[in-house]
């Protein structure tokens, strides 16, 4: 059975009008089950749509967004079936606290180059969407997630001179944001 309900305020989303508590709640399945809502035809950008479920009072974690813009649906695969609703995820995620800062000038000639990144809206699905480039190079870095921190170090020792840090995040919604700081090495 299918109830309908308005989707309460989420922080970092922007509610839509549908949403949908299933019952039995939490009976589980085998496999992995599809389950699509339909969006309103008034929804100005679809590809900002997921299916999110509730994991507790006003928590909502992002299920999946398979988008079927000829039949206005989206979707992702549970294994049970419990509160789903539909957000709009239109907020950028953030990058923070570069290391090293911009401006900073550097004795050690390899340096942990490192970012904080977060997102409260759809999150950050695959460490692909986390590109650390060093002077126009990308890195092989590594993402704590619970930590929220994206870290690398050169291979070899940088050349004196200055050198460019870049950061890029994109979420699970297609949201991206930018960060760079230039430095100097000795």
């Amino acid at each position: 059975q299918a109830r309908r309900f308005p989707p309460p305020a989420a922080t970092g989303l922007e509610r839509t009008e549908v949403g949908y508590d299933f019952t039995p709640a939490r009976h589980s399945f085998d496999q992995q089950v599809e389950v699509f809502l339909r969006y309103a035809p008034e929804v100005a950008n679809p590809r900002k749509l997921g299916l999110y479920q509730e994991r507790g009072e006003g928590e909502w974690s992002l299920v999946g967004n398979d988008l079927d813009t000829a039949q206005r649906l989206v979707g992702g695969k549970v294994r049970r079936l419990l509160r789903f609703a539909l957000f709009s995820d239109t907020q950028a995620p953030s990058i923070t606290a570069l290391q090293p800062a911009a401006g900073a000038t550097l004795e050690e000639r390899q340096p942990l180059l490192r970012a904080q990144v977060s997102d409260i809206g759809s999150g950050i699905g695959r460490e692909e969407d986390l590109p650390l480039r060093l002077d126009g190079q990308q890195l092989i870095a590594e993402y704590a997630p619970e930590a929220g921190t994206l870290s690398a170090r050169p291979e070899a020792p940088l050349k004196p001179g200055q050198h460019l840090l870049e950061v890029e995040v994109r979420d699970q919604s297609g949201n991206q944001a930018a960060a760079r700081a230039e430095f100097a090495v000795r």
